[in-house]
């Protein structure tokens, strides 16, 4: 962080004075900035995860009539699925890490 040596007396005080405010006004719009990525960010998760499982549930019960009284067809479209949305989730989370 960059240093200013204003010197003593009245000059020195009243632009340490005007630095401490414009300091402060920094970190609020800076705090304000943070609110608003953080509050953006948690929607965006929010999203995703509603339409994962809305997305999700609708095609497990479209396989309902299929998997009727068969176990192992029905461990096989659910391991399925759940690889499947899994992945574009950790692609997803893959590609903002790398951009």
């Amino acid at each position: 962080m960059p240093t200013s040596s204003v010197g003593d007396g009245i000059a020195g005080v009243l632009i340490s004075i005007l630095f401490w405010i414009l300091m402060t006004i920094a970190m609020i719009l800076l705090l304000i900035i943070l609110e608003a990525l953080f509050w953006f960010i948690l929607f965006i998760l929010i999203l995703m995860l509603y339409w994962l499982f809305s997305r999700a549930l609708k095609l497990v019960f479209s396989r309902s009539g299929k998997t009727v009284g068969n176990i192992l067809l029905s461990m096989t479209y659910s391991i399925t699925y759940t690889i499947l949305y899994l992945r574009w989730i950790f692609v997803i989370a893959f590609l903002t890490d790398t951009f």
